[in-house]
């Protein structure tokens, strides 16, 4: 019998939340490969299974990028991620709604509310306005 030895990748920590690699495996003797592994446990016994992790969600693990890591890998991070910005623009979790602000009067902007059905989350936002995120606990 052959066994495959696998490298454990570490958490990564952002904006206050901790992306859950734990659970992420490579195995030594294929690098390509990325592993998930997730376990059941009923009546005090264990039952883990491996499945492999496709890109992009492999490719953002590879190169570290932790909004596509967020965006592309729903596996290995916590399920309440608050907002956070990157260089370009803001990252939107899961559980939010955003309304745009006019920047000189802080008002709501009509019509620029955007209702958690109208688009596909997480996703990264651009504005020339500001960005009022609101977060629904709910989900």
């Amino acid at each position: 019998m052959t066994y495959e030895t696998f490298n454990v990748l570490k958490p990564i920590p952002l904006a206050g939340i901790m992306l859950d690699l734990n659970n992420v495996y490579n195995s030594t003797n294929d690098n390509s490969t990325y592993y998930h592994k997730t376990c059941t446990e009923f009546h005090e016994v264990k039952n883990c299974q491996l499945s492999i992790l496709h890109s992009p969600c492999i490719d953002a693990i590879k190169l570290r990028h932790v909004t596509n890591i967020l965006q592309s890998c729903p596996n290995v991070h916590p399920i309440q991620i608050i907002p956070f910005l990157t260089l370009n623009n803001v990252f939107i979790p899961n559980n939010a709604q955003i309304t745009l602000l006019d920047p000189a009067t802080q008002s709501k902007l009509q019509n620029h509310s955007l209702p958690l059905t109208s688009y596909q989350s997480p996703f990264l936002l651009q504005s020339e306005f500001t960005i009022q995120v609101q977060l629904n606990n709910d989900t």
